[in-house]
């Protein structure tokens, strides 16, 4: 049994101002935002790989992740074009927790083939984006998550040629994606599902 562990670490500081403007619209009605958020990612991971007999290898594996936002959103000018939302401040602070498992299956009947079977998931946190809804309400949207079936084969004929076929399938909820309110007004959101 081959195994490995680890631990990861993130600290990120984010400070951003922006504006956006038309050249039809006076310099007073241009939408300006500041947007500063401070994230804090830890994760605990484990892997282990168990070699069943000569031609058959188990995997396991699992994720913990903890992740923690502060953010606060401003924006200082009215807009002509709404494109970054209400006038105002809006602040928040979340945090995320989450266990992501993962379990594979590799069959190796000789040197050169290879077939297997993979069961996965995957986490994206939350968080608060620079959009306010409303003096004093940011726009927030929830955490992504996904689950990921792989099954696939390889054959390696000789050292110029070989062949790989994969087929996959996710299935993802809560999706984070980009919504467009107006031709100019966009918002985080989470899809309610997803798949590939």
């Amino acid at each position: 049994m081959d195994w490995r562990a680890g631990i990861y670490y993130l600290h990120e500081d984010f400070d951003a101002a922006q504006f956006y403007d038309l050249t039809s619209f006076s310099r007073d009605q241009w939408s300006k935002g500041a947007f500063d958020q401070t994230a804090e990612t830890l994760a605990i991971y484990a892997n282990a790989d168990w070699e069943i007999n000569p031609y058959w290898e188990l995997s396991v594996g699992a994720r913990y992740t903890y992740e923690s936002k502060e953010a606060v959103s401003t924006i200082t000018s009215p807009s002509g074009t709404g494109f970054m939302g209400a006038v105002g401040t809006a602040s928040g602070s979340n945090s995320y927790t989450n266990i992501s498992p993962e379990l594979a299956l590799s069959w190796r009947p000789n040197e050169q083939t290879l077939a297997y079977g993979k069961l996965s998931t995957g986490f994206k946190a939350g968080g608060l984006s620079t959009f306010v809804e409303s003096p004093g309400v940011a726009n927030t949207y929830k955490p992504e998550k996904s689950w990921t079936a792989e099954i696939g084969y390889k054959y390696q004929l000789n050292e110029q040629l070989s062949f790989a076929a994969t087929a996959f399938y996710t299935d993802w909820k809560d999706l984070q994606v980009v919504r467009y309110l107006t031709p100019t007004t966009r918002v985080y959101e989470n899809a309610a599902a997803a798949t590939s």
